[in-house]
């Protein structure tokens, strides 16, 4: 049942509406990230356990699928290269940058995600395309607290520019060949992912967790995992028939049950500013929702 929802293409509000409430899900993960750091996966080594989880339940599903498809290898390779790296390096920067800067670079992909459609997909620039970019990175400006005191970017926050440059290209080329097979996207995403993850390890020098650590946090990353597969199988399929430059608008929401969740279960409070962040946001997925380019 499940991958008969993913396999067929959705009506265009729906799939914009399934990668909204996907990507507010993406904001719970810091509650695991956060327990398998307190059990002793520090920096990149819960990622790394995200990542590599999956692969051979992945390959197994997708293996006759990819052998019915080679002539479409390289873009396996390109695009599950480019997402993977995006997400390798978008977590690097939460580890050894400012996370509130990597955050927001990272979230200039729907401005990218919107010039490289317009020269690649032929797409238009609609004056609702440009209205939800600006009150999309007015919401992330609030919400994230940046102001001119602590602009100043340093070398670790380009990892974010350069995280979100990546999941743009990557976004690009999965809606340029729709007929790819989406679930061995994901299998190559993953898979250059963990390879992109254990080389950034490798460059911090993070000691792994030991033997009973890595038992006792097994459970957790098994789980994370799982759940967020689903949720990474369907934004990619939907990107194959949706333009990547309003995946990448309500890709934001995440920010905002990051922000939210972090309220509820940690007691912290948001400012006025970061209030009015959230609204910018989630006003941005009504503006695109409401948008011609959200019909079918």
């Amino acid at each position: 049942m499940l991958a008969t929802y993913f396999s067929q293409q959705l009506p265009k509000r729906q799939a914009l509406l399934a990668v909204f409430i996907s990507s507010s899900v993406w904001g719970l993960l810091w509650i695991p990230l956060r327990w398998l750091d307190d059990l002793g996966y520090k920096d990149l080594w819960s990622t790394f356990a995200f990542m590599i989880i999956p692969i051979l339940p992945l390959l197994i599903f997708a293996w006759p699928r990819m052998r019915k498809d080679m002539q479409h290898m390289p873009i396996y390779l390109l695009a599950g290269g480019l997402i993977g790296a995006g997400f390798g390096l978008y977590c690097t920067g939460l580890v050894i940058g400012s996370v509130t800067k990597t955050t927001l670079l990272f979230y200039l992909t729907p401005v990218w995600t919107s010039v490289l459609g317009m020269i690649f997909l032929g797409e238009k620039a609609t004056m609702s395309r440009w209205l939800a970019n600006i009150l999309g990175l007015t919401g992330c400006v609030l919400i994230l607290g940046i102001n001119t005191g602590n602009i100043v970017l340093q070398g670790a926050d380009a990892l974010g520019f350069l995280a979100g440059l990546a999941w743009a290209f990557g976004g690009v080329v999965i809606r340029r060949f729709p007929q790819a097979d989406y679930v061995t996207l994901v299998l190559w995403q993953y898979i250059l992912g963990a390879v992109m993850t254990c080389a950034a390890i490798a460059l911090i020098a993070t000691p792994p967790p030991s033997l009973a650590q890595t038992i006792d946090g097994m459970p957790i990353a098994i789980l994370t995992a799982a759940l967020f597969l689903p949720i990474m199988i369907l934004i990619l399929r939907i990107s194959q028939y949706t333009s990547p430059g309003l995946v990448a608008l309500l890709m934001m929401s995440e920010v905002v049950f990051a922000v939210l969740s972090a309220m509820l279960l940690l007691g912290e409070t948001l400012t006025i500013f970061q209030w009015a962040g959230a609204i910018c946001i989630l006003s941005t997925g009504g503006l695109v929702a409401l948008s011609a380019e959200a019909r079918d």
